[in-house]
């Protein structure tokens, strides 16, 4: 019997790591992309940048920089995406709403103004959108590209780290280097 010499292609490889690295990375519930990533706006008006991690629980956290001015993210699960607060250095505070469209790894990102209680409109609030920097992670030595990235990510629910891999398609064993 000959051996199988036709060599996968590196979309395929990449599922075989995502099935290896599931194992090993907790899962969120609920559909659609997770919230963890470096997202900019590099737009006329407003040059934002904004770093979130995403917890096993669904809460968000992380930094936002417009205009100079940094402000701390909390959120939580809400429908759609995530809802909470931001909070700048000077305890000035608003709202946010943030959501992936179906298809799309652009986040969309919403702030509006609240009261002392907490409460505003979401839906009153400027939207920005803001892409996902690049992340640079490689297989064998072959860099994967950002579709190869969100179609794996859709699919386990889990952002694989950014780094070197190997893998080996004989075994199916992987690691990283």
């Amino acid at each position: 019997m000959q051996p199988n010499t036709r060599r996968p292609q590196l979309l395929r490889r990449s599922f075989w790591i995502a099935g290896a690295a599931l194992a090993s990375v907790t899962v969120v519930s609920g559909a659609g992309p997770r919230f963890d990533g470096l997202f900019e706006s590099g737009g006329p008006e407003v040059k934002m940048t904004v770093q979130l991690a995403q917890g096993e629980d669904g809460t968000v956290a992380g930094v936002m920089l417009a205009d100079g001015v940094q402000m701390q993210i909390k959120g939580s699960p809400g429908d759609p995406g995530v809802v909470g607060t931001l909070v700048g250095s000077y305890g000035d505070s608003y709202g946010f709403r943030a959501w992936f469209e179906v298809g799309d790894d652009a986040l969309h990102f919403s702030v509006y103004p609240v009261d002392i209680y907490g409460r505003g409109q979401p839906d009153a609030g400027e939207l920005i959108v803001l892409t996902r920097r690049g992340r640079a992670i490689s297989v064998n030595r072959v860099v994967m590209t950002s579709e190869q990235l969100a179609k794996i990510e859709n699919s386990y629910q889990f952002t694989l780290p950014e780094g070197r891999y190997w893998y080996d398609q004989a075994c199916g064993a992987w690691g990283g280097m």
